[in-house]
């Protein structure tokens, strides 16, 4: 089901790049998801996160979503 409606969920739990208190993740994520966008424009991505995960996901959550509403 997931597949036929193009939607994948990313479950983020541990630290990617270890230093700068999670900037380092941060930026190694965002990039990552940009690209993935850029090379699967119509998909969805769902952030899961548990602890650090669920501080990560929430980060992506606060700028992604005031963008749409532009």
């Amino acid at each position: 089901m997931l597949y036929n409606e193009q939607r994948n969920f990313i479950l983020l739990n541990y630290p990617i790049v270890y230093g700068n208190g999670g900037i380092s993740d941060y930026q190694f994520l965002k990039e990552y998801f940009w690209e993935y966008k850029r090379q699967n424009p119509n998909t969805e991505m769902v952030l899961l996160g548990e602890s650090y995960g669920g501080y990560l996901a929430s980060l992506f959550a606060a700028e992604y979503i005031y963008s749409e509403k532009l």
